[in-house]
């Protein structure tokens, strides 16, 4: 089942957008420069991901692939592309 992510109200991920606003200002996305994951409720960064931008050819490669993901989806991604099955 999909739910939108506006309908998703939880205190944890209600913290995780307002933290992620407060870095990315008028950006898309804030700099994983910002980003301090200590400053993320800890039961959070299991479902965090990370992703890199990679240019010429254009890819995407997993830098973070929380451990909740893992559990949950039974694959660890971290360090692949997202084209890698």
């Amino acid at each position: 089942m999909i739910i939108p992510i506006n309908e998703v109200t939880t205190p944890e991920l209600m913290a995780f957008i307002a933290y992620w606003d407060s870095l990315k200002k008028d950006a898309f996305a804030p700099s994983l420069n910002d980003l301090d994951l200590s400053s993320i409720d800890p039961q959070s960064i299991p479902y965090v991901v990370i992703v890199d931008v990679v240019h010429d050819p254009l890819d995407f490669i997993i830098r973070f692939w929380g451990t909740g993901h893992v559990t949950r989806k039974g694959v660890e991604k971290t360090g692949k592309s997202v084209n890698t099955k």
